[in-house]
């Protein structure tokens, strides 16, 4: 099996296109109530879903700082991890994560502000039940220098208010942040479905992967314990010359049914 796994990973680098394969995953947060579904059964999951991937950045939401250590720690040798809890701006509540390749991606810069009127600190914005944040990260290639913006981003689950004002904000905040025009990439949990007038809107804003891409696949990225299935987790980008893919991950994982109530979410870009 394990000569299996090494074959299938190596096949997949040959395969692959593009400069640049980010992901966006949603990996539910840790507790006990998911029963035979909890972080401490599925965690290996995950690890193994990654490393087969072998994304250049990856984008996680609902990370709690104990799942966020597991994963700096199984990933170290290649991966780095950023982001803060939702709560304090340090550890308490979900983060919402970004972490990089160290072997191929420089980390220049890093932040995360909340979804709300008062982004700067923890808060709450408008209509939401929770506080809601996006991480960005500036990242630069090292084959080729060229730099690039990755955005995550997690909107609220029921504020539609907050779910519209809090796209737009981390859209204006990224305009405003990048004054040298580079490529970005923005991704996430955005807890509506494609046909919420927010992503019609923003599908004139920034490019929706799903619509642009070469080879699309359509299966739907959430799926709540095989229960029901929606899309609800998005890759926009812009300043790219081409999406290759977007595909959503549904294999099994460490012989894991589901590694998470949402599938992730991959794509292959070229500057």
């Amino acid at each position: 099996m394990a000569a299996f796994a090494v074959v299938g990973a190596q096949a997949q680098e040959q395969e692959r296109k593009g400069d640049l394969k980010v992901m966006t995953y949603n990996i539910r947060f840790a507790t006990m109530k998911d029963g035979p579904n909890a972080w401490i059964y599925r965690k290996d999951a995950s690890v193994a879903m990654i490393n087969e991937q072998k994304p250049d950045v990856f984008a996680m939401q609902e990370v709690l700082f104990k799942q966020k250590k597991y994963l700096d720690v199984m990933l170290f040798e290649d991966y780095q991890g950023v982001g803060v809890g939702r709560e304090n701006g340090k550890k308490k509540g979900e983060h919402t994560t970004i972490h990089w390749n160290k072997n191929t991606l420089n980390m220049l810069d890093w932040g995360t502000l909340w979804l709300s009127d008062t982004p700067e600190k923890p808060s709450v914005g408008w209509d939401a039940w929770h506080p809601r944040t996006f991480t960005w990260a500036l990242l630069e290639k090292k084959d080729s220098g060229k730099k690039f913006y990755f955005v995550n981003v997690h909107l609220d689950h029921a504020g539609g208010q907050a779910q519209k004002n809090g796209l737009a904000l981390a859209k204006q905040k990224m305009d405003e942040m990048n004054v040298n025009g580079y490529p970005v990439v923005m991704v996430g949990d955005f807890n509506v479905t494609p046909d919420n007038p927010i992503v019609g809107e923003f599908n004139s804003v920034m490019k929706n992967a799903k619509q642009h891409a070469e080879s699309v696949d359509t299966e739907e990225s959430f799926n709540q314990w095989g229960e029901r299935f929606l899309t609800l987790d998005y890759v926009f980008f812009d300043g790219f010359s081409k999406c290759h893919s977007y595909d959503v991950i549904t294999e099994k994982y460490a012989e894991k049914e589901w590694i998470s109530d949402h599938f992730p979410v991959t794509s292959e870009l070229t500057f």
